[in-house]
């Protein structure tokens, strides 16, 4: 919808100037127009590399980013950016590309979401593990919602997502005014902290779906350092 909405595609990048602007062809006529591809175009305010990002243009996020100039940090509508809709698409081979070519990992939107947050939140496992291997990202990052990347992925049941997060630091997070006697007796992998923001209903249910996560991931590995 990005990519439309900029009317790029992948034939419309003009690889003959090593400055950031490009062609595209929108008007009536077929004449070709000359613009700055860090201009925002449509409802969602994308830029080229965003639209391409979201899109999962590979050549073409790779023709943006060898250009002059191209400013991977600015931000559309809800203040997402390429990394962040490279990552809710899950398009992990272009999160790669961003993250080498500089982009911030641990940015946030408008409601506090960062790129690890929109790739747990829509499943996306192998953008999820390219963004944990970024040295400085933040996997407990909260929304202002006071949600994580986990418990976006455990509200939606992405299980892959759930225990890959576990494995690298997760925090399993319940509110403060929730009955913890018995959550706190569970043999966690990961410690307990706390958080008040989202409704205690929702919360536990994550934990259910976490508690079988973990629960699960705990016999694979009893299984993988079992003797032969």
């Amino acid at each position: 919808m990005q990519a439309k909405a900029c009317g790029i595609k992948r034939s419309l990048v003009c690889t003959s100037s090593s400055t950031a602007h490009t062609q595209t062809t929108g008007s009536s006529d077929g004449d070709s127009e000359l613009f700055d591809v860090n201009d925002k175009r449509g409802h969602h305010q994308c830029t080229m590399l965003m639209a391409a990002s979201g899109a999962g243009f590979t050549d073409v996020v790779l023709d943006l980013l060898a250009m002059d100039g191209i400013d991977i940090h600015t931000r559309g509508k809800n203040g997402k950016t390429a990394l962040m809709y490279a990552g809710r698409a899950g398009h992990a081979n272009i999160v790669q590309m961003l993250i080498e070519a500089g982009a911030r990992a641990n940015d946030v939107d408008d409601y506090g979401w960062s790129a690890l947050m929109d790739a747990a939140n829509w499943g996306n496992v192998a953008a999820v593990e390219v963004l944990l291997n970024v040295p400085e990202i933040d996997v407990n990052g909260i929304d202002k919602q006071g949600a994580t990347a986990l418990i976006r992925a455990a509200k939606r049941g992405h299980w892959n997502v759930i225990r890959t997060l576990l494995q690298n630091g997760a925090h399993v997070m319940i509110p403060q005014d929730a009955n913890e006697s018995d959550l706190l007796g569970k043999s966690y992998s990961v410690p307990l902290t706390h958080t008040v923001s989202l409704p205690r209903d929702e919360i536990l249910e994550v934990i259910r779906v976490i508690e079988a996560a973990v629960a699960e991931g705990r016999d694979v590995a009893a299984e993988a350092k079992a003797p032969s």
